[in-house]
């Protein structure tokens, strides 16, 4: 661990719904508590990729109350159980992010000065994506911490992490640097001129030309620059601080005085009246979209944000596909022989299903028990999902359309039986 991390912290949110993975994923257990890239949960991997950069005892997961028992399961390796911070309802990126910043000062301030806590590098970043280069992951978060440790204190940045597009694809946000203009050119670092929001097909095919990057939802930067940015571009987010510390502040004696339970239930109650108040609103629209701050960083990893089905697919042909990666979780199946060879007309049992069939079949994706016979003739381009109370039929084209169901199901009676 180089000595200059200790004043790296890294905080994951872990709050999400994950519907997008339904039948898998639901509200008991959404995505990021899922294995599905490899024998790790998403959480469990994104813990993993940071090892390496920030101390345990500087790692955090933010997630929402009813999913605390399974962040601590999946974390319980990686970070203390203190550094495991509870939102009392979901109210998107925004209000997380500030709670868990005034969460982390409030944890610091009896060792160190309110100056030195807002100098520590925060990196913040989702918990159910994808990345197979860890090492290019490492080098761009390094070279970002570098970047903001030798930045003048007045002219600090929160630097977001690009992606380079490899096609238009309509379910991102782009970014649109000033290339003209580096800050650091070694790096790969420029400021950021425009956030865009999701486009339709040919704006996205505009945007590759004009070399916006995707975006992806991490941002690096020190804690009192995140705090001034909250102050200046979210003030109703903001306006909600002085009671939040104080609340925490509260929460910190009852633990340190043993206050009974009848006492900390009472600060739950005060705690979620309070951040229900709070506009919910993503991180993106409230401050970065705002931001002159913000710098964008190249990455110098892949990147898949596991948004659908059909993304899950992609990410283990691409598994398939590099020899350096190591396949333990998955066979590759064409016309009902085993082929470890990627093709691109193979069909994929992500299950190790070891009894199989297919006759005119390709490029299905298909996830099943494992004891089950798997049997596909005549059909192309499908994903398959089987599982106890559910089976799942579409073309992969359609994969985002899941959500449809999820809706459906949600103004059903019966509908939380599938949840």
């Amino acid at each position: 661990m180089n000595k200059q991390n200790n004043n790296v912290r890294a905080l994951i949110m872990a709050g999400g719904s994950g519907t997008r993975f339904w039948p898998e994923s639901t509200k008991a257990c959404p995505k990021q508590y899922l294995a599905l890239v490899s024998e790790k949960t998403l959480l469990e991997e994104t813990l993993e990729r940071i090892k390496n950069l920030v101390p345990a005892e500087n790692r955090y997961i933010v997630t929402i109350k009813k999913q605390s028992a399974l962040a601590k399961k999946y974390s319980q390796h990686y970070l203390p159980p203190q550094n495991l911070l509870l939102e009392p309802c979901a109210r998107n990126t925004a209000p997380c992010i500030l709670l868990a910043l005034l969460s982390i000062l409030e944890q610091q301030i009896p060792h160190r000065s309110l100056d030195e806590v807002t100098e520590d590098i925060v990196i913040i970043l989702p918990s159910d994506h994808a990345i197979l280069n860890h090492n290019g992951f490492e080098k761009t978060l390094n070279q970002a911490i570098q970047f903001l440790q030798q930045r003048p204190a007045q002219d600090n940045k929160i630097i977001t992490i690009g992606i380079v597009p490899h096609f238009p694809h309509t379910g991102y946000g782009y970014i649109s640097p000033n290339m003209d203009t580096p800050l650091d050119l070694e790096k790969g670092i420029y400021p950021v001129i425009t956030f865009k929001e999701k486009p339709n097909s040919e704006t996205a095919k505009l945007y590759l030309r004009q070399g916006y990057f995707w975006n992806a939802g991490m941002f690096i930067g020190k804690i009192g620059t995140f705090l001034q940015q909250f102050a200046q571009h979210a003030p109703t987010i903001y306006a909600y601080k002085d009671k939040i510390s104080k609340l925490l502040a509260t929460q910190k004696n009852y633990i340190l005085d043993g206050i009974d339970s009848a006492g900390r239930d009472t600060y739950e109650e005060l705690l979620l009246s309070c951040y229900k108040q709070i506009p919910a609103n993503s991180i993106d629209y409230a401050v970065m979209e705002k931001s002159q701050a913000v710098a964008l960083i190249s990455a110098k990893f892949d990147w898949n944000d596991l948004g659908s089905w059909d993304a899950l697919a992609a990410l283990h042909r691409e598994k398939i596909s590099n020899a350096h990666v190591e396949n333990n979780s998955m066979m590759e199946m064409s016309n009902g022989t085993n082929d470890t060879n990627s093709s691109t007309n193979s069909n994929l049992l992500i299950n190790n299903n070891q009894r199989y069939f297919f006759k005119n079949a390709s490029n299905n994706f298909i996830k099943s028990n494992p004891q089950q016979m798997v049997v596909a003739i005549g059909v192309d381009d499908l994903i398959i999902i089987n599982n106890d109370k559910t089976l799942v039929i579409m073309p992969q084209r359609d994969a985002q359309q899941i959500k449809e169901v999820v809706n459906f199901l949600e103004k059903q009676d019966w509908g939380d039986e599938y949840f």
